[in-house]
């Protein structure tokens, strides 16, 4: 077996070199079918994307005019939560993130951990980063993105409505003083 290796190692120049270039030819093949994975994985992703989708993906990478900030770093921002105007703020990132058109069922094309991988991955790397990616990979990753931007902002509007809602009520209460708790509780 030993023969075999260093064998196998001479036939790739690395007889004579130090231990960390044989380490690197051994990790080689081992990259290839994960390399290989990850590509499928931004194949299905990405695959019938619209000219006009990829087209907004891009723009997800440029920078507003009103800000100078990304329009996702825009979109990562949530805004405050205390305020009625945050429900607007919401609506408004909801608006841009549909307005992309990437259909959520695009998630269910690859295995949900591999999705949710991409999406962590892609939330960690800054946006020069995703757009200076080879296309394929940019796109899959502003789409991981974009469906969990859709997500979040979803439930982050559902949970700031569940407050109105609390304290519209609460408001209300207050100002029925003769309302008991049994009979308050009634009205839910």
């Amino acid at each position: 077996m030993r023969l075999r290796v260093t064998g196998w190692l001479f036939s790739r120049n690395a007889g004579s070199v130090g231990s960390s270039s044989i380490a690197s030819i051994l990790r080689a093949p081992l990259r290839r079918p994960a390399s290989s994975a990850r590509r499928e994985i931004e194949r299905r992703l990405t695959g019938g994307l619209l000219a006009e989708q990829r087209r907004r993906l891009d723009a997800l990478t440029e920078r507003r005019v009103e800000t100078g900030q990304s329009w996702v770093v825009w979109l990562r921002q949530i805004p405050e939560a205390g305020k009625p105007a945050a429900m607007l703020g919401l609506i408004e990132h909801l608006n841009h993130v549909h307005g992309i058109a990437i259909d959520p069922a695009r998630a269910h094309r690859v295995h949900q951990g591999r999705h949710a991988q991409l999406a962590r991955a892609a939330g960690r790397t800054t946006v020069q980063h995703i757009a200076g990616y080879e296309r394929q990979r940019g796109h899959a990753a502003l789409v991981a993105i974009t469906l969990d931007l859709i997500t979040d902002l979803t439930d982050q509007a559902i949970d700031l409505f569940d407050r109105f809602v609390g304290t519209m009520f609460a408001r209300w209460k207050g100002s029925m003083p003769g309302l008991s708790r049994p009979t308050a509780e009634c009205h839910q």
